[in-house]
This record gives C-alpha cells, sequence and structure tokens, in this order.
C-alpha cells in the first residue's frame, strides 16, 4: 500500500504543474504606430477643410477584423505613438461621404478614401505618410458678368450617366467617375430678338481624372473648357 500511494503521486504533481502554466498571463509582443495624413487633390483649391476636420481612420487586422477607429477630429493630422501588437494591418483614411451617391438634388461634395498596409514589429515604432487621394471630380460654371444683360432664359446642363446637375454661374458639382461615361454640357439662351440657341460639348471619359476641378468658361457666344 506504501508503494502504490508513492506511484501515484508522480502524475498528480504533473497535472497540478500543467494547469499553473495554463493560467499564467502571457502579454503579446508590442509596437508602435504613427501616421502622418494629408489630402491629395490634382486641384489644391477644392482641399477646402483641414485634415482635422473631417478625415476618419480605420486601423484592420490582417483577418479585416477592425481595431481601432478614430473619429472625425481625433486623428488631428496624424497618430502619434499608437500601440498594436506587431503583426500586419491595414489603415483606412476617409471622408463620411467616401461612399455616398449624391442625387440630381444635391450638388455633392469633394470626397477622400485612402489605404495603405503597414506591419508592427515588436518592440519598435512604424512611421506611416499617407496622403489621401479625393476620389471624385468637381465641374464649375462661370460665365461673364454682364451676359443677363444680354441674353435671358439661360439655362447650363451636366449629364454624366445617370446624374444631371443644372448651374448657375459660380456654381459647382461633384461627379464620381465610376461608372465610366462621358460628361456632356450644355448651355441654352436666347438673345433680344428672341432667338433662342444652344451650344453642346463633352468632355469624354478619358479625360476625367479624379481630384480635378474643371471649370466651364463661356465667353459671348464660345463655350470653352479649362
Amino acid at each position: 500500500m506504501k508503494n502504490m500511494n508513492k506511484f501515484f503521486s508522480i502524475p498528480l504533481i504533473a497535472l497540478a504543474f500543467v494547469s499553473c502554466a495554463q493560467t499564467e498571463d502571457v502579454r503579446p509582443a508590442m509596437g508602435t504606430v504613427s501616421v502622418a495624413l494629408s489630402k491629395q487633390a490634382e486641384s489644391p483649391e477644392l482641399i477646402t477643410r483641414t485634415v482635422d476636420d473631417d478625415l476618419q481612420v480605420d486601423i484592420l487586422n490582417s483577418e479585416g477584423t477592425l481595431v481601432r477607429h478614430f473619429a472625425e477630429g481625433e486623428a488631428h493630422s496624424g497618430i502619434q505613438a499608437l500601440e498594436l501588437e506587431a503583426g500586419t494591418y491595414s489603415l483606412e483614411a476617409y471622408t463620411a461621404n467616401h461612399r455616398t451617391t449624391f442625387p440630381d438634388t444635391e450638388r455633392g461634395e469633394a470626397k477622400y478614401f485612402g489605404r495603405t498596409d503597414f506591419h508592427v514589429v515588436a518592440g519598435r515604432e512604424t512611421r506611416l505618410g499617407l496622403r489621401v487621394p479625393m476620389t471624385n471630380m468637381a465641374v464649375s460654371l462661370q460665365l461673364p458678368a454682364d451676359i443677363a444683360d444680354r441674353f435671358t432664359g439661360i439655362r447650363f446642363a451636366l449629364t454624366r450617366g445617370d446624374r444631371t446637375q443644372e448651374l448657375s454661374s459660380g456654381e459647382t458639382a461633384y461627379f464620381d467617375l465610376t461608372p465610366a461615361a462621358d460628361l456632356t454640357y450644355s448651355l441654352t439662351m436666347t438673345n433680344a430678338d428672341g432667338e433662342t440657341g444652344s451650344k453642346s460639348a463633352v468632355l469624354p471619359v478619358e479625360r476625367q481624372k479624379a481630384g480635378t476641378h474643371y471649370t466651364i468658361t463661356y465667353a459671348m457666344g464660345q463655350l470653352g473648357l479649362r
């Protein structure tokens, strides 16, 4: 009987040791990431709000799960020394409207979205710089200041795909670049003799570029695009 007690005491001690080892709290290896953010547009005048105002930031792990979200105003033009577990991540910076499809009743506004992948190394700081591009384009109308003195019934319309916008001089409308489509525009007006005329033109899809501000100008019978 004495020998049997000794025999069974060994596995009991081993099991107790394994149980203790499983409950030990092991902290994952950590690193930090710092991100500098800026907006990017082909036409800089389209950047009417600062990064601090309206960029949101999401950090996702390698499985696409959201790890951290920064609401508007929280990024403050960047992120400083954010602690993350070592591994691979994606960072997305965007304006809240970046998935919005504007209807004909709205002029729209600039939309921004950018994404980059990065790797966090344990015990080190990863530094990133992300320029967040504008994803749509802007189109404005500019007419001579005295055109209303010489013409009446002035109507200017833009159509791209299923979306149509009517603009007055100085107004701007925004258009997505997908799906691909030509942008057609026309100016109709009536002169002092009661004669109504119109002129149309096209901005072909291959000339359209995200982040660009196109201004359509009219100079007494001539419509130009620059």
